[in-house]
């Protein structure tokens, strides 16, 4: 199953990606009339793809039975590896790039992370049995809804951004 979501996740992530990167500057100009959120812009679209292998990895942390693990990779690990980055980042810089920089390699350093210990947690306990797996139509029918559900979770933050930015001023966003 593991290999169905990666062929399903990762072109759509891709895709994205590859959009919102394209289009930060005409997303940071156009809708919040900041020119200087091209660079944020593309930063976020290069984490796309980490972020999803991420919550791939934690789910199937879950999926092995590991809740404690899938609990600090859905809601912990990102922060919690970010904030050392970010106090040698306040330290020994004044730049404010800093906050995205510390996020960025925390979400990198938590993919990482999830990925070994998803792989060591499935190594000791895999046994697939072909009658178990479900075909691709049942499969979609099943992960779909799952995956628009966690796609607009995610999204909502920055939905609520996005509007904010096109009705409000840069000091209310």
């Amino acid at each position: 199953i593991y290999f169905k979501i990666v062929r399903f996740i990762l072109p759509l992530s891709l895709m994205l990606s590859v959009i919102l990167f394209l289009s930060a500057e005409k997303v940071a100009v156009n809708v919040f009339h900041e020119p200087l959120l091209e660079g944020w812009l593309k930063i976020s679209a290069v984490l796309i793809i980490p972020t999803a292998f991420l919550l791939i990895h934690a789910s199937g942390l879950r999926g092995l039975n590991k809740t404690g693990w899938f609990s600090f990779f859905r809601e912990t690990s990102r922060y919690l590896f970010a904030i050392p980055v970010l106090v040698c980042l306040i330290y020994f810089s004044g730049e404010n790039i800093g906050p995205w920089l510390a996020y960025g390699s925390a979400v990198l350093f938590a993919c990482l992370l999830s990925s070994v210990l998803w792989r060591k947690h499935f190594k000791k306990t895999s046994v697939i049995y072909e009658e178990n797996v479900p075909d691709s139509f049942s499969f979609l029918n099943l992960a779909v809804p799952f995956f628009l559900i966690s796609i607009l979770t995610l999204l909502s933050p920055a939905l609520n951004t996005i509007i904010l930015g096109i009705k409000g001023t840069a000091a209310d966003v």
